[in-house]
C-alpha cells in the first residue's frame, strides 16, 4: 500500500483544525446582548475565570465516571419511582454537557468527554420515545436495561448542549444530533397547542407544566437552528405563563402550574416526591436563571422586566444581604418554614438568584455580595455542584450561546 507520510501529516492537521475549539474557555467576559448588563465588578475577568475553573476541576473529579466502550456520565445517585437505586438522572446529564462544551479549550478532554456522554444519551433511550433519553439510568455499563420515560428538562438541555458542541467544533454530526432531539422533543414533551413544556414524554395533559422547564432562550436557539416558528411560539409561551401565574410583586413562579388561565398547581401534575408544588422550591429555583439567559443572549425586554423584579424583592426582602437568602419561599415572599422553624441556605436557590441581577446596573453591589457567597458556599451532590458552577460560568461571561444576538 502507497503511504504518503505528508499527507497523512496534512490530513491530521486539517482534521484537529476541523474540531478545533471556536469558543474556548475563557471568553472575554462578555455578554451577547446590546442591553446593560452586569458582571461582579470587584474581581478582575482574570479572578473570576479562576473561580471558574476551581468549581470545575472539583465538579469533574467528584462526579464524572466512565462507562463501557467509551461512554460518561455525571454520579447523580437517587431513586426511580420504582425505588430501584440509579446512577444518573437526564437532568444531571443535560447539565454536564452544557458544561463540558462550554469548557472546552481549558478541558483538553472535553470533546472526547462531550462525546461519550452524548452516546450514553443515545443508548440510555426513554421507554416512550427512544430518540429521548430515560430520565434515570440505572447501570450506565448494561445495554440492555429498563428504561423509564424522559423529563423533560435533561433532553432540552442536552439538545442545546449538541448546538453548543456544533459551534464549538463545528462538526455537523453534533448539529443533526441537536435536530433529531429537538424534533422528539417537540413530538413528546411539548404541547401542540399550549406551546407549553410537558412533564415529559408520559404526560398527557398539555397544560401541566414544570416553570424550572422554561428556557426561552433554549427556544430560540432551537428556532436558529431548524427555522421552525413553533419554538419562538413556546418562547413566547413562557412570558405569558409568568404574566399569568407569577407573583405581581415579588416576581416569583411556582414550582408547578396548571389551567387557562395557569395558575400554581398544588398537585404537581400527578407527580410523585415533590413536596411544596405551588411554591418557588427546588424546581422553580432555577427559573431565574434560565430567564436571565434569555435575555443576556437574546436582549429579550419580559426577560429584563421578569428578573429585575424579583431582584428588587429579594434586596428588599434580604436588606441587600445574600447570606439572608434561603431555601424556598410562598409566591408572596415569606418564608417556607419546613417545620420546627426550619430554614436553611442552599447554592441552588442563591447562584440563580444572583444570575437575576445581571439587567440592572442597580444591582451592582448586590451582586458583588452574592457572587462572592455564591463562590464560597459549600455544595452537597451533582445537582448543587452543578448549578454552583453553571451559573458562575454565566455570571462570569464565560457561557455564550450557539445563536445570540451576534449571530
Amino acid at each position: 500500500m502507497f503511504f504518503n507520510k505528508e499527507i497523512a501529516i496534512m490530513l491530521l492537521a486539517s482534521t484537529t483544525i476541523l474540531f478545533a475549539q471556536n469558543r474556548p474557555f475563557p471568553q472575554a467576559g462578555k455578554f451577547e446582548t446590546g442591553g446593560a448588563v452586569i458582571k461582579p465588578s470587584d474581581r478582575k475577568q482574570e479572578q473570576l475565570n479562576q473561580d471558574v475553573i476551581h468549581k470545575f476541576d472539583n465538579y469533574k473529579k467528584n462526579y464524572l465516571m466512565s462507562a463501557a466502550d467509551g461512554k460518561f456520565y455525571i454520579s447523580a445517585k437517587g431513586a426511580g419511582d420504582g425505588g430501584d437505586e440509579c446512577v444518573t438522572q437526564s437532568e444531571a446529564h443535560g447539565y454536564g454537557m452544557l458544561i463540558f462544551a462550554l469548557m472546552a479549550g481549558y478541558d483538553v478532554d472535553a470533546k472526547k468527554i462531550f462525546d461519550g456522554m452524548n452516546a450514553l444519551r443515545k443508548s440510555q433511550h426513554s421507554n416512550i420515545n427512544p430518540d429521548l433519553m430515560s430520565w434515570i439510568v440505572n447501570d450506565a455499563d448494561v445495554k440492555d436495561t429498563t428504561f423509564e420515560s424522559s423529563a423533560t428538562d435533561g433532553d432540552l438541555d442536552m439538545a442545546y448542549a449538541l448546538l453548543l458542541a456544533y459551534k464549538q467544533w463545528g462538526d455537523e454530526a453534533y448539529l443533526n444530533d441537536a435536530k433529531k432531539l429537538i424534533s422528539a422533543i417537540k413530538k413528546s414533551t411539548m404541547g401542540a397547542k399550549s406551546h407549553r413544556t410537558l412533564l415529559g414524554d408520559w404526560a398527557e395533559n398539555e397544560l401541566d407544566t414544570r416553570s424550572s422547564d422554561w428556557m426561552a432562550g433554549h427556544f430560540r436557539a432551537f428556532n436558529k437552528a431548524t427555522g421552525d416558528k413553533f419554538w419562538l411560539e413556546a418562547a413566547d409561551t413562557v412570558y405569558a405563563l409568568l404574566k399569568q401565574s407569577a407573583n405581581k410583586e415579588t416576581g416569583l413562579m411556582a414550582d408547578f402550574v396548571t389551567g387557562s388561565p395557569a395558575h400554581p398547581d398544588a398537585t404537581g401534575g400527578g407527580t410523585t416526591g415533590e413536596h411544596h408544588q405551588d411554591d418557588y422550591s427546588y424546581n422553580a429555583c432555577r427559573t431565574p436563571w434560565r430567564i436571565a439567559l434569555d435575555y443576556a443572549h437574546h436582549g429579550t425586554p419580559a426577560a429584563k422586566a421578569q428578573i429585575d423584579k424579583i431582584s428588587a424583592w429579594l434586596n428588599a426582602a434580604t436588606g441587600g444581604k445574600p447570606k439572608k437568602i434561603v431555601a424556598g419561599y410562598k409566591l408572596d415572599g415569606e418564608v417556607i418554614n419546613y417545620g420546627d422553624g426550619d430554614t436553611w441556605n442552599d447554592v441552588v436557590f442563591t447562584a440563580p438568584f444572583a444570575s437575576a441581577m445581571i439587567a440592572n446596573p442597580a444591582n451592582q453591589n448586590f451582586l458583588n455580595a452574592t457572587y462572592y457567597n455564591v463562590r464560597n458556599m459549600s455544595t452537597k451532590g451533582a445537582y448543587g455542584a452543578a448549578l454552583q458552577l453553571l451559573n458562575m460560568l454565566f455570571v462570569t461571561g464565560n457561557w455564550w450561546s450557539p445563536y445570540g444576538v451576534e449571530e
